[in-house]
Formats: structure tokens, sequence, C-alpha cells
């Protein structure tokens, strides 16, 4: 089975161990990994490594959390309006990027290891491909297709 994980960091922080615990545990069983991290941010060179010694294909998204600052008067909500502008448009734009990644890999589950990425969803949706992303503050996750 392929499984297309999208992660928020590329860095080894709490996260990213416990991914790479469960993926150490999923590839024994058979699992196929694919990984999309953020093109902007933070990469940690252990985390790489570990990418590389295991023969794991990585890809670069432009990924955005979706979270934004409750404005708090007139000049912080016209900040919030660029900001939730310039939120949707970076979405459209790696909404699209996972749909070119997801051609290229033909994976079978899509899995987003966090909540404030939405675009794995909107891709898989429109790839009709089933997608596993966890609550926010919560143990359960939910399978949407």
């Amino acid at each position: 089975m392929k499984v297309l994980y999208i992660l928020n960091a590329a860095f080894m922080g709490g996260a990213t161990i416990s991914f790479i615990n469960m993926l150490n545990g999923l590839m024994k069983k058979g699992v196929i990994p694919f990984i999309v991290i953020p093109r902007f941010g933070p990469t940690d060179k252990d985390f790489m490594d570990y990418l590389n010694a295991n023969n794991i294909q990585y890809y670069k998204a432009f990924l955005t959390m979706s979270a934004l600052h409750r404005p708090h008067g007139v000049i912080s909500f016209s900040r919030f309006c660029l900001s939730f502008c310039s939120m949707i448009i970076k979405k459209v734009i790696s909404t699209f990027e996972l749909i070119h990644i997801i051609k290229m890999v033909h994976p079978n589950l899509i899995h987003t290891n966090t909540g404030v990425i939405s675009e794995g969803l909107y891709a898989a949706k429109r790839m009709h491909i089933p997608h596993i992303i966890p609550y926010l503050a919560s143990i359960r996750s939910r399978v949407l297709s």
C-alpha cells in the first residue's frame, strides 16, 4: 500500500519523532511511504538523513497553516483581511501542488499529520482518494473520502 504523508514540519520535534516511530512500524508491515514537507521553514539534518537512509521519497510543497489571529480593532481587522486573502491564495497554490504530486505517486491513501493543514483533504477529495486527518487536540482520527 502506498501512503502519501503530509507533514507541517521537517525537523526533529515531538510530532515528527512520533511520526517516524509510526512510520517505522508501518514500513515493517509493507507500507510504502511518500512524504510531503513544507517548501519553506526549517529542515533538520537528522530528519533528512532518516528519509535518505530509508530510501523514502519526499516532495516539497507550499503548505500553509489554517490559523490567523483574531482581530481586535479596525487596523487589526484590515490586517486580518489581508492575511485571510493571502492564506486562501497560498492554499489554492498548495492544493494544486499536492494534486500534481498525487498524480506522480498514485497513493492508495493520504495522511495529513496535522489538523492545521487542510490542503491534503481538498486534494484527496478532488482525486477521489481516502484521506486521514487527526482532529485538533484529540487522539481520534477520521477517514474522509
